[in-house]
This record gives C-alpha cells, sequence and structure tokens, in this order.
C-alpha cells in the first residue's frame, strides 16, 4: 500500500486518540474490549499520512489513574490533534446513569496538559453530539462513520483551509451556534480491508480477561423499536470479505497470541448465508479459537449452531426482550415465540453457554403480558445467565424515540439527557415480581441485585482476578441469594425503595 505522509511546516503531524471508555466505571460485569473502532481509524491516518498513537483509558483503573494516563500520552507524545472516542453515553439500566460526568473530566485532563485541536467521535457521540460538545468544550466533532471524515477535517485544519462541506458528519460551533454538515450516504464498508492493530495494548487485554472485537459488517435490517444500529450504520448490510475478515483474525491470532473473540455485529446470523461463509472460512484453516456474538432466534437451524460449535463457539448473546405476541410485535421484533424455543433447544442440542436478554415495561407492556412473560421464561431450558431488566432508553434515532415523541413523554430534538421509558400499564409491584422469580430461578438476574453485598463482592473479585468466563460465579450467587431469602436474610424491596438505597449509596461514594 502506497501511502502519503502529511507534513504540514516540515513535520509530520501526529494524532493522539483518546479511547474515553471505562469500564471499571461504566460497566464492570460488561467484559472489557479493546477500542475496534480506533483500529479503523488508525488505519484510515495511515493511509492518509499522518502518525497516531492511541490512549486507552479503558486500561485505567481510577480517576487518578485516566489523569495519569492522559498526561503521559500528551506529554511524551505532543500531539498536534486529539480525537476522543466516545462508545457509551450511560449505564443502559433502570435509572439510567449517564458517563457525562466521566467524559468532562477527561476533556479537563486533556486542556490541562494542551490546547490542540480537540475532535469527538463514535456511537456514543453520535446520538449526544451537541452535549458531549459542551460539556466538553471540543472544537470539533464527527457524528456518524469518522474513517473518511477525520483525516479530511485534520488535512482542513493543518492546511489552514475552509472548512468542505464534504466532511460529512460534522460539527462546530461558531459564534455562539452549532454547525452541522449532514451524512447522506454510508461507506463502502466492503473494501475497507483489514484494520491496523498496532499501538492498542492487546496484551494487557489477555492479562484481564478480555476479548477481542471482530465486526463483519456494518448495518442491521431489523427494526427493534429502541434500537439505534439502522440510525449509526444504516439499514443495509455493507459486508466484508469472509476471507479477508479471518485473515485478520488469523493475523491477531499469530502476532498477538489472542484466541477470544466477540463478533460485534448487532446480529451475527443474519444474513445467514454470509455468517455461514465466515464459519467454514475458521473451521477450514482450524482456527483453534474461541468466540461468542449477538445472535437472532430468526430462522436457526441446527447445521447453523452446529457450524457455530465447530468454529469456536464458547457463548452465544441472544436478545429477545419479551416472549408474549403482543409485545413481540408492539417491541418490533423480527421472531416468534415459537422461534425463541426453538433456538434455546438448538444451543442446549451442542451445548452452547446462552446468556438471555430481557427487557420487560416496554411499549405495549401491560399487566397481563408483564405476568405471562415472567411465566413463559421457565420455558427456557438452556439458560446459562439471563438478564431482566425493566424498560428502554430512549435513543435518538430509534422509532422508541419518535413513539416517546408522539406520546408526549420527551420533545423532539430536547433530549440531551437519558429517558428511560417505562410503560404505564406495569403491576404496582412489578419490581417485587422480578426478585422473587429470579429467587426461583437462580440463573436470572436484574438491576435489584447490584445493591447486594454479595453480589458486590462477586463483581470485585471477577475484575481483580481478570475472570472472563465468570457465569459459573454468578449461578453460585444466585443459589446463595435464595439461600439468603429463605433465611430471611434478604428482603423483597419495591421500586420506589430500590431508588432511595440507590440514592443514599451513590451520595455515600
Amino acid at each position: 500500500m502506497s501511502v502519503n505522509l502529511f507534513f504540514c511546516d516540515g513535520f509530520m503531524k501526529r494524532i493522539l486518540l483518546v479511547y474515553a471508555v471505562n469500564h471499571t466505571i461504566q460497566n464492570p460485569l460488561g467484559g472489557v474490549a479493546p477500542p475496534s473502532g480506533l483500529s479503523w481509524i488508525q488505519k484510515s491516518l495511515y493511509v492518509k499520512g499522518f502518525d497516531y498513537r492511541t490512549c486507552d483509558l479503558s486500561l485505567a483503573r481510577e480517576k487518578e489513574d485516566i489523569e495519569a494516563f492522559i498526561k503521559q500520552a500528551v506529554n511524551t507524545y505532543q500531539p498536534d490533534a486529539v480525537g476522543i472516542s466516545i462508545r457509551n453515553i450511560d449505564t443502559s439500566v433502570n435509572p439510567p446513569r449517564t458517563f457525562f460526568p466521566f467524559l468532562k473530566d477527561v476533556a479537563l485532563a486533556i486542556r490541562r496538559e494542551t490546547d490542540v485541536p480537540m475532535i469527538l467521535g463514535g456511537p456514543g457521540f453520535s446520538l449526544y453530539s451537541k452535549k458531549c460538545m459542551e460539556i466538553m468544550a471540543a472544537d470539533y466533532g464527527i457524528v456518524g462513520e469518522g474513517e473518511a471524515s477525520f483525516p479530511e477535517l485534520l488535512n482542513a485544519i493543518f492546511s489552514g483551509n475552509e472548512l468542505s462541506p464534504s466532511v460529512a458528519g460534522l460539527i462546530s460551533k461558531r459564534n455562539g451556534a452549532f454547525q452541522e454538515i449532514p451524512r447522506e450516504i454510508f461507506l463502502d464498508y466492503t473494501t475497507f480491508g483489514k484494520a491496523r492493530h498496532e499501538g492498542i495494548d492487546y496484551e494487557s487485554y489477555e492479562k484481564i480477561g478480555g476479548y477481542y472485537p471482530i465486526q463483519t459488517k456494518r448495518g442491521c435490517a431489523f427494526n427493534c423499536i429502541y434500537c439505534d444500529y439502522p440510525y449509526l450504520e444504516g439499514r443495509q448490510y455493507r459486508m466484508r470479505q469472509p476471507s479477508v475478515i479471518v485473515d485478520e483474525i488469523e493475523e491477531l491470532t499469530g502476532t498477538y497470541a489472542l484466541n477470544h473473540f466477540f463478533f460485534t455485529d448487532s446480529v451475527f446470523n443474519f444474513p445467514s448465508e454470509f455468517c455461514k461463509s465466515i464459519l467454514d472460512e475458521i473451521i477450514k484453516r482450524k482456527l483453534a479459537i474461541k468466540w461468542t456474538a449477538y445472535v437472532n432466534p430468526r430462522d436457526l437451524t441446527l447445521g447453523l449452531v452446529e457450524r457455530f460449535k465447530q468454529s469456536g463457539c464458547t457463548r452465544v448473546e441472544v436478545t429477545i426482550d419479551t416472549l408474549t405476541r403482543p409485545t413481540l410485535i408492539s417491541y418490533q421484533k423480527n421472531f416468534s415465540q415459537e422461534e425463541i424455543i426453538n433456538a434455546d433447544a438448538c444451543f442446549r442440542q451442542f451445548d452452547i453457554p446462552t446468556y438471555y436478554w430481557i427487557n420487560l415495561g416496554g411499549p405495549g407492556e401491560t399487566q397481563e403480558t408483564f405476568g405471562r412473560n415472567l411465566a413463559h421464561l421457565g420455558r427456557l431450558t438452556h439458560v446459562t445467565k439471563g438478564w431482566i431488566g425493566v424498560g428502554f432508553v430512549v435513543l435518538p434515532g430509534s422509532p422508541l424515540y419518535d413513539l416517546a415523541v408522539q406520546e408526549g413523554r420527551i420533545e423532539r430534538n430536547g433530549i440531551r439527557e437519558p429517558y428511560l421509558y417505562i410503560s404505564k400499564n406495569l403491576p404496582e409491584d412489578y419490581a417485587e415480581q422480578i426478585q422473587m422469580f429470579a429467587i426461583d430461578h437462580p440463573e436470572w438476574f436484574s438491576v435489584y441485585d447490584m445493591l447486594d453485598t454479595d453480589y458486590r463482592q462477586m463483581a470485585m473479585k471477577i475484575i481483580n482476578e481478570k475472570i472472563r468466563d465468570h457465569w459459573p460465579m454468578q449461578a453460585g450467587y444466585g443459589e446463595k441469594r435464595r439461600q439468603k431469602y429463605r433465611q430471611g436474610d434478604l428482603k423483597i424491596m419495591s421500586h420506589q425503595v430500590y431508588l432511595e438505597k440507590l440514592q443514599k449509596k451513590q451520595r455515600k461514594k
């Protein structure tokens, strides 16, 4: 590959890429993953001739560590610009807790060390671009895909040229008002080839039990009511070449000795023939890897699940959200109750650990469907771990956003903080019902467990001992939770009591 180096004033321009994610602060049990998006930004900078270095805040543990990471990176590298990748904005649980204070601290730490242009990007930023621009006092931002726009913006900044209208997704503030350049098309992801991984500290991720993200395609053809993937990536699938995808996996296993991968597509098994071609390529090359992915129950077959097993699948994550026919329709899911049960049987036959994610209390949920949903969960016979949430965070660009505007819950273009949508027709004791269900089914968990001392101790053990496959520990907690309830050492609480205890705990911090 030929590279045209970008020089200005006789010097190659240096770009510091900051991964503004911290798993210890944001989601300690969600697993740790390297910055996959930045690996593509690194490639785009490489192709355009910029020098770059990554400052990965996901590897920091405390606020002081974060400040030290930034100070060292800025002072040793002396960048000409700083790009900040923002992946998540909130915890997506009830109630949602935002990461805006964390992001503000990141920006302040950078500004204490340098005044070079600060440019924001990433999926979290793309959903709350103006809010992030304000609290982080950034100079520019790129909404949506940044592989083309980010180098083009840097070129304009360093050349002293006027910002081109072709910088798709650009947002900046001039004379107190935001100026935005709309994004009209998505990039041709099919031609991207392989990402560039140098500079990402994979050795540290291996030590802390991390998974290594691989994106096989962009876009999502489904229409789940709460989801922002179609907004961020479009509805048309843009698929990489299966051989190139597996080349990249093989390179990571050889160069960095990695073998735990997470296919980060919104849904890995669609389109099904494309998924099969990737798995067949892994099987053909006899790669000794382990992988997990998000899987949709629609049209799942024993043949495909057998390929999962043969290619190294060690876990699937299935976000079904609901099991009753009325709420499957109101949630705009593309599968049926029967397909959920079929998928469960397929995973059981090949003994693939299965994580289920359920979100009750969304649009169309009633007292009747709520009770039926809990009853239907008992029909799932291969639950390695299940999580029950209540309500959905309303994401800009999602169908739920439009519904919330229509119902008068939020104002269009007025959402600046995460808003939790919960059906107004839930039973008053929905929190108590969820807790009792979990006590009777130790493999299921909910947000109400997070105040339990034993649960928090388990979480810290997982973090401190870098335990990658921690579901056996969580199953052990589930049994202990049941024993504590039977002995009178665990009290069932209403949602209001839960909120009061949570607020008290946060005030102590």
